[in-house]
């Protein structure tokens, strides 16, 4: 009996060493996945035109598993007093916590008194001043801007204004700029693409106009979450 638990003390402490490189080596476990990133938000801020184009991307991104909101509102302005000091904007990011935000504003102006003249030079320094606000809120939490160029318009203020707009867009640092002008034609208004107030798009219009936007878009949106 002590003769056999001292064969089986000695077995016990064999270890086997297997150097035949024809086996396959050992399993070794899998390193841990990473974190798989939440799905790219995008916020889409806009007037009226905005409202039109931003229900097709939008939709189309919500098809391919993105999260959208929009926040589009007919004949808001970015001068407005509930939108001039950036808290609204700020509150929505703070809510929403977006990847990219798409910025749209032809250039709609409600002045209250005391507020500058329509189209005078204190109104674009004052749009100027708050555009850069305003993306500079935006992007506070990392966030991708991109800013949308007003297509143009057949119908005053809008006509001569828009375009003074798009020249302080084309001036803002650290923002991607989606050409809605050229893609609705530029300088040669298309009527076909737009409602007979000259300023609203048709179906259309809506898609050229979203069209432009995303080509933007999917460049940017690889961005991590």
């Amino acid at each position: 009996m002590v003769a056999g638990l001292a064969m089986l003390t000695l077995l016990v402490g064999v270890v086997v060493i297997d150097d035949d490189p024809r086996r396959d080596p050992a399993p070794t476990s899998a390193p841990a996945s990473a974190e798989t990133p939440r799905p790219s938000r995008v916020l889409f801020i806009g007037d009226s035109i905005g409202d039109q184009f931003s229900a097709v991307t939008s939709a189309e991104l919500a098809e391919e598993g993105y999260d959208t909101q929009v926040w589009a509102v007919w004949g808001k302005g970015l001068l407005d007093h509930d939108l001039r000091d950036g808290t609204f904007f700020a509150s929505l990011v703070a809510d929403f916590d977006p990847d990219v935000v798409v910025l749209e504003n032809v250039g709609n102006y409600n002045p209250q008194p005391g507020d500058a003249a329509a189209d005078s030079d204190a109104m674009y320094d004052e749009w100027a001043r708050v555009v850069t606000q305003d993306v500079a809120i935006l992007s506070g939490r990392g966030a991708a801007v991109v800013v949308v160029r007003g297509p143009a318009s057949a119908a005053e203020p809008l006509a001569s204004r828009t375009p003074r707009i798009n020249a302080l867009y084309d001036q803002l640092e650290g923002v991607v700029l989606a050409d809605g002008w050229a893609a609705l034609g530029g300088d040669q208004f298309r009527a076909d693409l737009h409602w007979d107030d000259g300023v609203h798009l048709t179906d259309a219009g809506a898609v050229a106009l979203s069209d432009a936007v995303r080509q933007v878009l999917d460049g940017v949106l690889d961005l991590p979450g």
